[in-house]
């Protein structure tokens, strides 16, 4: 595995260059639910539904954009995101899903304490 923000080899993204990278698990789960952990690794086989973590100290909007249209899922669903308020949830659903650039794939954002049932 490969990509932006990890080396692929269970490192987690860099935060910062003077703050020590720590492991990292992703996730795969019978080849259709891939959670990456923290870093975007590319996972080695295509995936029907990926987890995003929006929200990170390592992460930019831009990577988790062409990480998400590399991967090309089915459905992304967005994860990670406990430290945003009701405001930063509404910028990055915009550019994650419909008024964005794209990403290639249904998005489907979880408010607190939701499910996705029916889906």
């Amino acid at each position: 595995m490969g990509g932006v923000g990890g080396d692929g080899l269970g490192q987690s993204a860099e935060i910062h260059r003077d703050i020590p990278r720590v492991a990292n698990t992703g996730f795969l789960i019978e080849q259709q639910l891939f959670h990456p952990g923290d870093a975007l690794t590319i996972p080695d086989k295509p995936v029907d539904t990926l987890l995003l973590p929006v929200h990170a100290a390592w992460s930019r909007t831009s990577e988790l954009i062409d990480w998400v249209s590399e991967i090309a899922p089915r459905r992304t669903i967005g994860v990670h995101d406990g430290a945003l308020n009701s405001v930063g949830r509404a910028i990055l659903d915009g550019l994650l899903g419909d008024r964005g650039p794209g990403i290639g794939s249904r998005y489907l954002p979880i408010a607190p304490y939701e499910g996705l049932d029916g889906i």
